[in-house]
């Protein structure tokens, strides 16, 4: 356990911080194909080897696949320069969102040598210093944030054997840009954006709040109360970034994950651990990812979240602000089993848990950043009554 300052630990107490992770358990069977799993180097060659496929075709071939290591940005730019249109484009999008909290391949780390333990304290201590110095010092502002969202869809009853059939692979199913107000420390969305023709205003399975700034305190202060400790060396925007593991025990979590089940909703603080990307020449905190540690008779068995940051800026000074999100959630799925398949009444009737899991994932940009002030100038009475 590494030391963590009183500041930071203070911030608790005036922004009432946790994650809201929201999950839309789905009532349904399942029926879905089984997934191609590809290390990086395999799926760089089908990619290669499926060029002159067209973009739909190879499109539907990509949803099929599951990475089992992380993508890194300089494969995932070459990976989308070899693809042939939009539609494969967005098919590797989400492959590489879900990839992003595995670990790299071994070609892909940087071999330098660990550093000593005082080295790392220091290097993950001006993380800590960092975080307490910005966040405080965030002013006020509002950012656009866009959501492209991608789900499977599970057959919709257990009536028929041909409903049971109709089902899709991960793909596209909506997006929304938003106007997202950042004031005291506070979020809020603009409800005025948020109802924009062109916007997918359907209710949303998967949604996160907290990425400025307080997701950031949640991990921090968590995480003094459990491990952290140096894992390896990264190249993550040209910058060589100390990578931190961290494990939360539940009793101290302040990560929430929040399930509507039918006409209730169950909402659950669960251990949790991840990593933090750290600049070691300054303190930035350049990523950070959340894997709740789910029990395995939860409904919810997936609830991830990383947090990319990127240099800003706002109101003429530079900050270090959210630039990409990614939110990752898994449900196994439930289903009433009162009637079989044919439609006959089943006197063994009661809910069922399927092996099958319903996907979410959210891609989730931010741009467009402003200074949010408000001006006021003061005039004599003579000058108000011209």
């Amino acid at each position: 356990m590494l030391f963590i300052s009183k500041s930071i630990r203070n911030f608790m107490g005036w922004h009432g911080i946790g994650l809201l992770l929201i999950l839309l358990v789905a009532v349904c069977p399942s029926a879905f194909a089984a997934t191609k799993k590809m290390s990086v180097e395999q799926f760089e060659k089908l990619i290669a080897e499926n060029r002159a496929k067209s973009d739909h075709a190879l499109a539907n071939s990509l949803y099929d696949v599951e990475l089992t290591e992380q993508l890194n940005n300089v494969r995932l730019q070459a990976a989308a320069a070899a693809l042939p249109g939009k539609e494969s484009r967005a098919a590797l999008t989400v492959i590489a969102d879900i990839a992003m909290f595995l670990p790299l391949p071994d070609a892909d780390l940087v071999g330098d040598a660990r550093p000593d333990i005082a080295t790392a304290k220091a290097i993950y201590k001006s993380g800590i210093d960092y975080a307490e110095k910005l966040i405080p010092t965030l002013p006020n502002f509002f950012a656009a944030r866009t959501i492209t969202r991608y789900a499977n869809t599970p057959p919709h009853s257990v009536w028929t054997v041909a409903d049971a059939e109709q089902h899709q692979p991960l793909h596209p199913a909506g997006s929304s840009t938003v106007m997202v107000y950042y004031r005291h420390g506070h979020e809020a969305i603009d409800n005025a954006s948020a109802n924009r023709q062109g916007n997918d205003v359907k209710p949303r399975p998967l949604s996160t709040q907290a990425e400025f700034g307080p997701i950031l305190q949640v991990i921090l202060v968590d995480s003094s109360h459990g491990f952290v400790g140096f894992n390896h060396w990264e190249k993550l925007g040209g910058v060589k970034a100390a990578i931190f593991d961290y494990i939360v025990p539940k009793q101290y979590s302040h990560y929430s994950v929040s399930v509507p089940v039918m006409n209730d909703m169950e909402r659950e603080a669960p251990a949790y651990h991840g990593e933090i990307a750290i600049d070691p020449a300054n303190g930035r905190i350049l990523r950070m990812t959340v894997l709740a540690d789910m029990e395995p008779d939860d409904a919810v068995v997936t609830a991830d979240m990383l947090v990319d940051y990127g240099e800003v800026e706002i109101g003429g000074k530079k900050y270090m602000c959210p630039v990409k999100s990614v939110a990752y959630s898994q449900e196994q799925l439930l289903v009433y089993t009162g009637f079989n398949i044919e439609g006959n009444a089943n006197k063994h009737a009661g809910w069922d848990t399927f092996a099958q899991r319903q996907t979410n994932v959210n891609d989730i940009r931010f741009s467009e950043y402003h200074q949010f002030r408000v001006d006021v100038e003061i005039v004599g009475a003579d000058d108000a009554q011209k």
